[in-house]
């Protein structure tokens, strides 16, 4: 997959497959600018309606939002699309952790105010339980630390919506088990309890919390079908755990 190579070489897991288009390739819907850095690796996309044109999936240490800049180039160029041609920035708002979270949404806010264009935060969790690819209850338990797992669940499957005025197929993710912080022993037994198809993110289970640029939109294009963005001098991150002093 284009661009994916670097993140091949520092030990990144392999993700399902998203349906990556050519460069130039249109197939209508809006064209959207799409990045998340709340786990260890940052993703950032650009998608045209239902089709990747471009993504890059990289580690992202830094604690900078300057960070995310190359991707976005490197992004912009191999899809073949300006600025200005971008018609709204999809950001995953967590949870995850302080500094990761911050970052992406630092520079959708940017991008937002400085080309005048709408912002849509979108549950990083959600997304990833998308990106699993699987027509079920897929669970996540995203690693709080101290000992702890930020548990939920989604029964994800195929949807529509409708966009300016346009139809297109997406995936959906209904929620299951609300986002709840606990041990992992407890984790484990919410995840039983509740027939996971699919669990990511508790050790020894399927692969690691990420998600790509596609699902990311569709949780976004769902909240655009419903009316719905985000202010950019409001939206705030979501933190796998209580910031210190919160």
């Amino acid at each position: 997959m284009e661009g994916m190579s670097r993140a091949a070489e520092r030990g990144v897991p392999p993700r399902p497959a998203a349906a990556v288009a050519h460069p130039g390739d249109r197939k209508g819907g809006p064209i959207m600018l799409a990045m998340d850095t709340s786990s260890a690796h940052g993703v950032v996309g650009v998608v045209s309606g239902n089709v990747v044109l471009s993504e890059r999936l990289e580690d992202v240490p830094g604690a900078s939002s300057e960070g995310l800049l190359p991707m976005v180039r490197d992004c912009l160029d191999g899809a073949h699309v300006g600025l200005r041609e971008i018609d709204a920035i999809v950001v995953g708002r967590g949870p995850g952790s302080f500094t990761g979270t911050r970052m992406a949404l630092a520079t959708a806010k940017g991008f937002a105010l400085g080309l005048g264009i709408p912002i849509v935060s979108v549950s990083s969790i959600e997304a990833a339980a998308l990106d699993a690819g699987v027509d079920g209850i897929v669970a996540i338990a995203l690693d709080a630390k101290k000992g702890e797992f930020l548990v939920a669940a989604y029964r994800c499957g195929p949807s529509v919506v409708r966009v300016g005025g346009r139809e297109m197929e997406t995936r959906a993710a209904m929620p299951v088990l609300d986002p709840m912080l606990c041990a992992l022993e407890r984790a484990m037994e919410a995840v039983r309890g509740i027939g996971a198809d699919r669990v990511i993110g508790i050790p020894g289970d399927a692969g690691p919390l990420i998600s790509g640029p596609l699902p990311l939109c569709w949780v976004a294009l769902a909240r655009m079908s419903r009316g719905e963005r985000d202010d950019p001098d409001t939206v705030e991150p979501v933190y796998s755990r209580p910031p210190p002093g919160g």
